[in-house]
């Protein structure tokens, strides 16, 4: 896997330029890329974590769940390059608008797909909130950022004691 990590920096490197730094912590960051050649919009996350819920994604293809193009891992830090989503955040809409019963039946039925395409493959997103929903102009709704969700072991989500998510949206489980 350290090849891939390496020739992935390499790839970003040459090939990209970075338009925005959209979030960083200790934990990691997430760039705003464009891709020089075609003028593409990209996201480039890099974190300490585990990335096998985006690797698990590379070869999905859901409405509701971004495009992950490349993951790459190496000594614990996660490389991953996925589709740009353009839209606003469910928090960013639920600010200034209330939405319709239709509206919210429609946002509800799409969460729904999109967490039941997450938990096929294994997976619990572990921090569902209305920052990590993006909307489009065409209404589509996608949920975002994986990097604390984890991989199903054996039916169970254990995370070693650890709580995970933001306080406010926390499962039952964790709270």
């Amino acid at each position: 896997m350290s090849k891939i990590f390496d020739f992935l920096l390499t790839c970003l490197e040459e090939q990209y330029s970075t338009v925005k730094i959209l979030k960083k912590s200790d934990r990691g960051s997430v760039t705003l890329l464009r891709h020089k050649q075609t003028g593409m919009h990209f996201i480039f996350r890099r974190f300490f974590g585990n990335g096998q819920v985006y690797r698990a994604l590379l070869n999905i293809s859901c409405p509701h769940l971004p495009a992950i193009i490349e993951v790459a891992e190496k000594d614990g830090e996660v490389l991953v390059l996925e589709e740009y989503i353009q839209g606003d955040t469910l928090s960013y809409l639920l600010a200034g608008d209330v939405f319709s019963a239709r509206q919210t039946r429609q946002i509800a039925r799409q969460l729904c797909r999109a967490l039941w395409v997450l938990h096929a493959i294994g997976a619990v997103h572990r921090d569902i909130k209305p920052e990590n929903i993006i909307i489009t102009k065409e209404g589509i709704l996608k949920i975002t950022d994986f990097g604390i969700a984890k991989a199903l072991n054996q039916g169970t989500i254990a995370t070693g004691g650890l709580t995970m998510g933001s306080v406010h949206y926390f499962s039952p489980e964790q709270a």
